[in-house]
């Protein structure tokens, strides 16, 4: 099995092409093999591991829909086929980035329509044409790549978003979890984006990501929401013209609410003179950080040429990627003090990145990252480990770039590894000749090779590799690292591929590439 992709730059015409090989296949035909299909609940296919993984499945269960008698649940994930006749146990649905096969998925979900109770799907569009009843609906996720989608379908015309309603209103269901991101530039009626009154009855937990370039009052959002009787949790993102935390307390109180997760947005037209402290003053009171227990934060935003004033609560809406050394992290914040190390920084953050170009004397030392994914150092050479374990803690890091340290040597990279034990990928600028990588670090990423570099050292020095990124300088190169490196099962290169492009298709790489 070969999945390629190709991906194209805008500058300087620089591509790159994906190439996943026979190992994935090896692992997927294993697990159908031993798979006993009346233990199964739960399915979940992504063509972005391997490609035609539902058409592969199907092979093995031909009698799908008979075998599969216990299943709850099913999830396609960018996958260009789905499986169309389910078994009628199957009451969740999620459809994420099937784009070519829109159709079979309206008819997928018609088919389900008795059993269904939860369905997530990319498009608002693939509800308009249903005309039946879903008795047993109560999960709705309609996600934030959809409405982009959406857009594509409508025309130029303008369009109400009382039809928006409408499609969910047709499906005549108890929804008790309501999730929807509006993103479509082209809706006329804003003043019905709220109204969701046809589900006052049941509806319970609702997340509105309204990221349209729309000002909405306090008063008009509580109009619509106090309307929702059983509302128990509201997570919610919009632009605001006003943010006063006295106000939302009023209203949390008149209603059932008991989770509370916003991101407002200060209109850019609003000046802002006063200091951000007295911006969360109206967030401090008793409500809040007694009987609540919600913390809430503030900073700025630049985009373009404005600047935007966020207030957000947390830990829902902290930041996942920290610049350590150019945001200003903590940000300011009614969180109190004896409480920060839990919510600011024993928190999972997916990348953090540490500048030591930079000075770091105001960083609190008392306080250090516990659960950190990605770390990126920065510096003109490598701090000493003791500083940087004063930051973060080592034990949690699988992703480690030092592609911005400028003199390293190897006998530092060995020291430092040792003190990740966990890292699994490792990011270089360039391959620094003479450096084994220890055994259980198995995917690279090579950002430059040069034209001085030895091909051969690297695949003597690196033989163990599972995934590599590189930028490579012929298709010979990319040819003799895919057919050398023998445990390779992911391999990204960066090339100027355009002069190329008639020629390359699969059968090429095939031709020229004898494990594929």
């Amino acid at each position: 099995n070969v999945r390629a992709e190709t991906e194209y730059g805008k500058s300087n015409r620089i591509s790159s092409v994906r190439i996943n090989f026979i190992q994935r296949r090896l692992k997927f035909d294993y697990i159908c093999y031993y798979l006993r299909p009346e233990q199964v609940i739960s399915l979940i296919f992504s063509d972005d591991n391997m490609s035609d993984q539902v058409i592969v499945f199907q092979r093995y269960f031909l009698y799908f829909k008979y075998q599969f008698i216990n299943l709850r649940c099913i999830k396609f994930i960018r996958t260009d086929d789905i499986l169309f006749d389910l078994p009628y146990s199957v009451s969740a649905l999620t459809f994420q980035g099937c784009m070519y096969v829109s159709q079979r998925i309206v008819e997928t979900i018609v088919k389900q329509a008795k059993s269904l109770t939860y369905l997530k799907v990319d498009c608002i569009h693939l509800l308009q044409s249903i005309d039946i009843t879903f008795p047993s609906l109560t999960y709705l996720h309609i996600c934030d790549v959809g409405m982009k989608i959406f857009c594509c379908f409508l025309k130029e015309n303008e369009s109400s978003f009382n039809d928006y309603h409408l499609s969910i209103k047709n499906l005549r269901s108890p929804i008790q979890h309501l999730k929807l991101s509006i993103e479509n530039k082209n809706f006329i009626d804003y003043n019905s984006i709220f109204n969701f009154d046809y589900l006052s009855h049941c509806l319970t937990n609702l997340t509105l990501i309204c990221l349209i370039n729309k000002t909405f009052s306090f008063e008009f959002i509580q109009h619509y929401l106090i309307q929702l009787l059983n509302l128990k949790s509201l997570t919610i993102i919009i632009k605001l013209d006003l943010i006063d935390g006295k106000q939302w307390e009023e209203f949390i109180r008149k209603t059932k609410i008991i989770k509370f997760n916003f991101q407002f947005i200060l209109s850019e037209s609003i000046t802002f003179t006063q200091n951000k402290s007295i911006l969360l003053d109206s967030f401090r009171s008793v409500f809040w950080l007694k009987e609540k227990y919600w913390y809430v934060a503030c900073n700025k935003h630049r985009s373009n040429q404005n600047t935007q004033i966020y207030v957000y609560s947390i830990p829902k809406f902290l930041p996942t990627c920290i610049n350590y050394t150019k945001d200003y992290y903590p940000p300011l914040s009614t969180v109190p003090s004896n409480d920060e190390q839990r919510i600011f920084y024993s928190k999972y953050i997916e990348h953090l990145c540490l500048d030591f170009n930079k000075s770091i004397d105001d960083l609190p030392r008392n306080y250090r990252f516990s659960h950190v994914n990605s770390l990126n150092l920065i510096g003109s050479t490598l701090p000493s480990i003791d500083n940087i374990m004063s930051i973060v803690d080592l034990n949690q890091i699988k992703e480690l770039d030092i592609s911005h340290i400028k003199n390293i040597s190897i006998g530092e990279i060995h020291l430092l590894l040792e003190h990740i034990p966990n890292l699994n990928h490792l990011i270089f600028k360039n391959f620094i000749p003479l450096f084994k990588p220890p055994s259980h670090i198995y995917s690279f990423t090579i950002e430059k090779w040069k034209l001085s570099d030895d091909l051969n050292l690297f695949c003597r020095m690196f033989p163990h590799v599972k995934s590599l990124k590189i930028y490579i300088n012929s298709l010979e190169m990319m040819i003799e690292l895919i057919n050398r490196l023998k445990y390779l099962e992911s391999i990204l290169v960066w090339y100027n591929f355009e002069k190329h492009v008639p020629f390359i298709s699969m059968n090429w790489l095939r031709r020229n590439i004898p494990r594929l």
